[in-house]
């Protein structure tokens, strides 16, 4: 009933505004709002009527693109005093969640948000990679709470508050989806709710291939389809198969050819020695990766004395430019921010980061310089294409829009798929590259 609630609150206040006789576009987004609304209570009664596990109704999505068609209804339950602003992380976030769910819990964000305003304010949504996994951030300037109201608004209730009406159900909801929901806040500073969700990792088919970049695709040889239990066990014996791996506490789950991966390992290279492993087995659609890191019991490193390693190597490694990195290492977690003019030099130093002991997990926020793009990028990408004896170019399709480059088709395995990127990221002036192609 709580998000029921929610939508009633966006036909409510869009109603409102349209008091104001607002004409042109300004009507045509109150009037799409309501619209939305009514669609989505729709499904979110249906969901409710059938009384089904979360789990049952997700599907595969891209949380940017999502979020972006969600903002109308954001505005219109913020109401005509309060700026909704929108900031996407520049790559593509393909999760697999309910988005019935994921509708009320953003709005409940919203909701409890718009609450703490006195009156009018700003409100920011903001999505950010970290890993493996995504923030949805929202936070606002408001009145803040303070711990033991906190505590109070993240309690499992029904019952309307001063603060944080349903965070209980957006925790629940987080949970459902294999994340969480941390929230810090303020008195007087505002509040900032953080939904950490995993990354579907790799995706490759299913939902993701629906929506294809231009220019049409052809279709390789198609395998045979294995069921989950044929999957699970062939993605079981790769990783006993797997020597640099200890798989005793890997755990493996699959839906619809989608891999999950969870339990722990002893150190972070081997972490990504699993996934690369389950990239080998035919017929895995997607990667949700959600291993933790567990450092054996000897005494610990201490952060800075990984952060000198790290730097270190990186100054060993002629293709790090080391003087444009910043080191920072929390806990055993690292993250990599600066600025350097190609994709190699980022993941380079990704892969050097990852290598040192200690290490539990290496975040790369590293960005890339825009350097002037050559005007046909797409003929150099698919020139490139066709030189490689690896790649079946005439199996993956390329679309260029500046520095952004949107790669869709079908080919037969995953060492085609990164040769197209690889080619991709070569090309002079690209600073984005979306890979849609889909593994048969």
């Amino acid at each position: 009933m709580h998000d029921l609630r929610n939508l009633f609150g966006v036909v409510a206040s869009a109603r409102h505004m349209l008091d104001d006789k607002p004409s042109g576009e300004r009507r045509a987004l109150l009037l799409d709002a309501i619209e939305d609304a009514a669609v989505r209570g729709g499904k979110l009664t249906t969901a409710m009527l059938a009384r089904r596990g979360s789990d049952r109704h997700a599907s595969c999505l891209d949380l940017n693109t999502h979020l972006r068609d969600l903002e109308p209804l954001m505005s219109a339950r913020a109401g005509r005093d309060v700026a909704i602003h929108f900031e996407s992380c520049r790559s593509a976030l393909p999760v697999k969640l309910d988005t019935a769910g994921l509708d009320a819990a953003v709005l409940e964000l919203v909701a409890n948000a718009c609450s703490a305003l006195p009156t009018s304010g700003d409100i920011l949504v903001r999505t950010r990679r970290v890993g493996s996994r995504v923030w949805l951030m929202v936070a606002d300037n408001g009145n803040g709470m303070s711990g033991d109201e906190l505590r109070r608004a993240l309690a499992p209730t029904e019952h309307p508050s001063a603060h944080g009406t349903g965070l209980g159900r957006v925790r629940h909801f987080a949970g459902n989806a294999h994340g969480s929901l941390r929230m810090r806040s303020r008195k007087a500073r505002g509040t900032l709710a953080v939904l950490n969700l995993p990354l579907v990792l790799k995706l490759t088919g299913g939902e993701a291939a629906a929506t294809p970049p231009r220019g049409g695709t052809t279709s390789p040889r198609r395998s045979d389809m294995k069921s989950d239990s044929q999957l699970q066990h062939d993605v079981i014996a790769e990783l006993e198969w797997e020597p640099s791996i200890d798989h005793a506490d890997i755990g493996v789950a699959v839906t619809d050819g989608v891999v999950t991966l969870s339990g722990f390992v002893k150190s972070f290279p081997e972490k990504m020695a699993a996934e690369k492993a389950v990239r080998r087995v035919s017929g895995v659609k997607a990667i949700a990766e959600e291993i933790a890191v567990r450092l054996a019991s000897d005494p610990k490193t201490a952060d800075h004395e990984i952060a000198k390693r790290i730097v270190d190597l990186f100054a060993w490694n002629v293709s790090i430019p080391d003087d444009k990195i910043a080191v920072k290492v929390e806990h055993g977690r690292v993250t990599l921010t600066g600025e350097v003019d190609w994709h190699y030099q980022s993941d380079e130093a990704r892969k050097a980061a990852s290598k040192v002991h200690g290490v539990t997990s290496v975040c790369n926020l590293i960005d890339l310089r825009k350097l002037p793009t050559a005007g046909n990028v797409k003929e150099l990408i698919v020139a490139a294409f066709k030189r490689n004896a690896d790649l079946d170019a005439a199996s993956v399709t390329v679309f260029a829009d500046g520095g952004k480059v949107t790669l869709g088709g079908k080919v037969r395995a995953w060492n085609e798929r990164q040769i197209a990127e690889r080619a991709a990221w070569a090309a002079p002036g690209v600073t984005m590259v979306e890979d849609y192609i889909t593994v048969l």
